[in-house]
């Protein structure tokens, strides 16, 4: 199933305002370093983005959506223009699109099942804490 380019732009579109317009204001949730590495079948994903959406079902009833952007298999979480997220549990949503091959008219197949993009149906789901273990925020996803 191949997400729409809209989709991908929405949430970056998303992301970029979050960023913008909390920007400028210090207050709100008190945030901890929140990086890590994010793997299609043990290869870095190279671009995409995440968000990370608080999950109620294990207490977290926070109201803000710390997002970043994957570069190279990497990534590390912005909340409100601050750097890193509030502790807590989260479900993990993430949209990446292949690159476009301008020589083949056929569209490349989806880089990973789009469960993956939806928090309610992504597996992925992470505990932030303060002092969290080596590669405790790495995620893994499956073709």
């Amino acid at each position: 199933m191949r997400i729409p380019n809209s989709v991908c732009w929405s949430w970056r579109i998303l992301a970029v305002c979050s960023i913008a317009c909390f920007g400028a204001c210090d207050s709100g949730p008190s945030t901890v370093p929140v990086a890590g590495k994010i793997t299609v079948d043990g290869q870095p994903l190279a671009k995409g983005s995440l968000r990370f959406v608080p999950d109620s079902a294990k207490g977290n009833t926070g109201k803000v959506e710390p997002a970043a952007t994957i570069e190279n298999g990497s990534y590390s979480l912005f909340t409100n223009g601050k750097a890193g997220a509030p502790a807590g549990a989260y479900k993990v949503a993430v949209v990446s699109q292949p690159e476009l091959d301008s020589t083949n008219p056929t569209p490349p197949p989806p880089l990973f099942d789009a469960k993956y993009t939806d928090p309610q149906t992504s597996p992925l789901a992470v505990e932030v804490v303060a002092s969290p273990a080596a590669g405790a925020y790495d995620l893994k996803i499956v073709k």
